[in-house]
This record gives structure tokens, sequence and C-alpha cells, in this order.
């Protein structure tokens, strides 16, 4: 009956360092609640967590409670000498050893049934197992002759592996708290880059745009035609160019509701202010006047009214621009359109359109010739859900998580090209999905994909053919669509 009573605290300890593990991240905090709940329900004299420091080959204790000073020398942090060969037998082996002054060093298999009753302390060297390593051991000591019995070690190895996990759960937080830190340093300084490209590119590009038409209409009355081929090739650059600059110069103005918040409260302040000096000074009241007015081009109030927009005639009537782009740049790929009607939402127009004709590009481009895209729309409860699912090379699954980031381009950088928007395969600057993902964030829409990287793009054949109709791997389009593609869904929430 005893025994059984034994058996019952040993496993409510247990349970108890179980518990108690869901309920504190504080690797420290456990620990103490650890040793207290051994101390309490076990007969032991002395434990202690000994981790290993693999910079200096040596242990050290992590938490100890060792009144009698078992395992300490004067120093408080040192390990008395003996027993690091025990330490160290554990720690390789993986498997628990028992020592006393006498027999050091014995394996638990003989130690169970060996044990001397001698007036010197028995000592416990538990491994810390998780994830399949060792990284510490739980250490305890009995005095006055007293053995550790099979059930009792049973139960030690059970706490040794709930610490075990927690400390590699320890490991691991601190591991992914560097990863943010790093990943968040990164995200500042992508910021500081976007914002100076953006401040970088206006400028210059307006005085080249501005001098390249001052020169064709020079060259013109000069009767000289010998450099337009090149004067064109040179201006269709600057536009790209442009819209780079355009697309960053969104996001920024778009931003976060924070920043948004925060640049509203500085562009009213200033008004404020110079409105105010325009008052108590009258000969600055026409400059004052200019500079409100400037103001008020370079940062427009984004959270004006928005007008009610149809889903479905927004949709159709970006689908005919689309329709012109694809058959200006000779592509052929056919647009499948279904789009059901009443959805109407509150977003911008020019949000709204850089989003769906982001998303829809990208399709096309990434769609070999005589391939499809799927455009189709329909209501889901309180949201408009518009798809479009293209029959193209599809995007490898290790760059899924880096898609919407920003200037990241799937292509690999030996085959980025800048090519013509619409163009199959064309390289953009992989900004696009990135402003679409802030637009997301501000206005409220979810923005998924799914994809499958075509079967066919292997070592042998690493680029896609252009043509759905020269691919060596498929006999028809049915072949082409089943080998891969890409589908993004955009959930637009509905006006109440």
């Amino acid at each position: 009956m005893a025994e059984s009573q034994e058996h019952h605290n040993l496993l409510k300890t247990v349970n108890r360092l179980g518990a108690c593990l869901g309920k504190t991240w504080d690797l420290d905090h456990f620990l103490e609640v650890a040793v207290k709940e051994v101390v309490a329900s076990l007969d032991i004299d002395a434990v202690g967590v000994l981790l290993y420091d693999d910079t200096i080959d040596d242990f050290y204790w992590r938490i100890l409670h060792d009144p009698l000073r078992y395992f300490k020398l004067q120093e408080p942090d040192m390990m008395v000498v003996h027993d690091r060969s025990s330490a160290r037998q554990a720690l390789a082996t993986a498997a628990p050893v028992i020592t006393n002054a006498q027999k050091s060093n014995e394996v638990l298999a003989d130690c169970t049934d060996r044990q001397e009753k001698e007036q010197h302390p028995s000592k416990l060297f538990a491994p810390l197992l998780a994830s399949n390593s060792c990284d510490g051991l739980l250490v305890l000591a009995k005095s006055k002759n007293k053995n550790f019995g099979q059930t009792e070690i049973e139960t030690i190895l059970g706490i040794a592996g709930i610490i075990g996990l927690c400390i590699d759960r320890d490991a691991y937080l601190k591991e992914v708290l560097v990863s943010y830190r790093k990943a968040a340093g990164l995200e500042r300084i992508k910021a500081k880059i976007i914002n100076r490209l953006s401040h970088e590119l206006r400028t210059p590009l307006a005085i080249i745009k501005a001098s390249l038409n001052h020169l064709s209409e020079r060259l013109a009355q000069m009767g000289i035609r010998d450099f337009d081929p090149a004067l064109s090739r040179i201006n269709r650059q600057v536009d790209n160019l442009a819209y780079l600059e355009m697309q960053v110069s969104s996001i920024l103005t778009t931003g976060t509701y924070e920043e948004r918040n925060i640049l509203s409260g500085l562009l009213e302040s200033a008004a404020s202010l110079i409105e105010l000096q325009s008052e108590q000074k009258p000969e600055i009241r026409s400059d004052a006047v200019l500079i409100l007015r400037i103001l008020e081009e370079a940062f427009p109030e984004k959270d004006s009214r928005v007008r009610l927009t149809d889903m479905r005639e927004f949709a159709n009537r970006l689908l005919v621009e689309v329709k012109d782009q694809v058959t200006v740049r000779g592509r052929r790929v056919a647009l499948a359109v279904d789009l059901m009607p009443k959805g109407k939402i509150r977003i911008p127009d020019l949000v709204l359109y850089s989003t769906i004709e982001g998303i829809i590009r990208n399709a096309i481009e990434a769609t070999p010739d005589n391939g499809v895209v799927e455009v189709r729309g329909r209501m889901d409860g309180d949201f408009y859900v518009l798809t479009v699912k293209d029959s193209g090379i599809g995007i490898p699954q290790e760059d899924w998580g880096f898609l919407f980031e920003g200037f990241y381009q799937v292509q690999e950088t030996e085959d980025y090209t800048t090519g013509r928007r619409y163009s199959f395969n064309a390289g953009g600057k992989g900004i696009d999905l990135f402003r679409i993902k802030m637009f997301s964030k501000v206005y409220g829409f979810g923005v998924y994909f799914q994809s499958r990287r075509c079967r066919h793009l292997t070592e042998s054949l690493q680029q896609c053919p252009g043509d759905v109709y020269i691919c060596p791997s498929c006999r028809s389009l049915e072949d082409c669509i089943a080998s891969g593609g890409t589908l993004f869904e955009l959930d637009f929430p509905c006006a109440k």
C-alpha cells in the first residue's frame, strides 16, 4: 500500500511539471519549480541541472540545490573533479549513470543490483534528452546509505525528459528571436532603400524625359531621322523606370495605417502653421498658398470618401484594356472570363486597378503562347472573390515565402531581364506583389495563392519554350494546364 502511494505521489510530481511547462516560457523559472518539486517529492539531498558548453568543452551549473556541498568545491561554479568522468559518460552514451565514492562510473544496469551500503553519497546522472540530442544532465545525490530505487530512477528519467524539452524549447525561442531581429532590421533597410529610390528617381527621370523630347523635336526640325530608333529605345527604358518610380511612390504614399496617420497629422500641423504665418505676415501669403497647393498635390488625402464600385463592371472595363495590351504585344493567350454580378466594394479605383491588373498581368507573363488565363468572380458571403488562374510555369516552392517581399524575382539572376509588360516571362522588378500586399493591409482585402511548378522544367529543360505548340513535353493545351500553374485569389469585403 505504501509503495502504491509512493508511485501515486511520483506520478503527480511528473504531472505538475508537465503542467508547469505549458504555463511558463521562462527557463530559469521552470528549473526553479522543477528543483523544488524534486526536493519535495523525492528523498534527495542535492539536485541540479548540469549543462554542457561545447565552446569550452566543459560543464556548468544552470541551477543547483546542494546544501551539503556534494558537488561543489570552494569556487561556486566548479564541479568535484572525480564527477566529471561520470558526467561525460552519461552525456556521451545518453544513458543514466550512478556512482558513489567507492564505485564511480557504474552504469545504471549494474548499479540497481550492486549498490553498496556505504556512508558516501550515491549520485545519479540522468541525461536531458530532447530532439534526439543530449545537451545536459539532471544530477541528484543521496547520503546516509540511501540508494536509488527502480521506480525512483524511472521517475527521475521522466523529469529529466521534461527538463530537456524545456531547454530545447528555450534554445529554439532564442533562435526565433534572433531571426526576428534580423528580419526586422532588413525590413528597416528595405524601407530606407525604397524611400531613397523613389526620391532619387523622380527628378532625374523628369529631366531625362524632357531632354529627350527636346532633342527629338530639334532633330525633326533639322530633318534628321537617323536617331529615331535609338531615341525610341531610350524613351522606352525611361518609361520603364518611370513606371517603377510610380510603383514605389504608390507604396510610400499608401503606407500602413500607422504611417498614414502620422503623415496626416504632420501635414495638418504644417498646413495650420503656414496659414497662421500668412495671416500674421501678409507679405508671404502668396508663397504660403503655393506651398499648401504643393503639399496637397504631393500628399493627397487617401481617406476621402470612396465611391461604390461594381466589381463586375470594373473588372470588365479593365479586361478590355488588358486584351488590347495582349494584342499589341503579339501575345496569343486566351482570357476565359466569368464574373458574377452583385459585388459592390469601396476601394479607390487606382488601388483596385493596380491590384487586379497586376495579378492578371503576372498571370499572362507567366503563361506561354496558346495558353489560357481564367478570370472568375463570385460572391462568397460578405466577400467578392476574384480568382486568376494561369496555365503557366508555376512558382518554385522555395520562393513562396519571398513572393510578397519586394524586389524579389523568381527568375534566376542570370535569366533575369526587364522585358516589355505582358511579354512571356517578362522580368518584373519584383514590386507588383509587394505593393498589392501593402494595399491589402491598408484596405482590408485578402490575397492568397497556390502554385505548382511545371513538372517538365527539369535540368534537361530549364526554361519553357514560350509556346504550348512547340513544347516538346506537351501534346495539347490540356497537357500544359495539367503540368503546372498558379492561382491567385483576392477576397474583397463588400460594402454594407
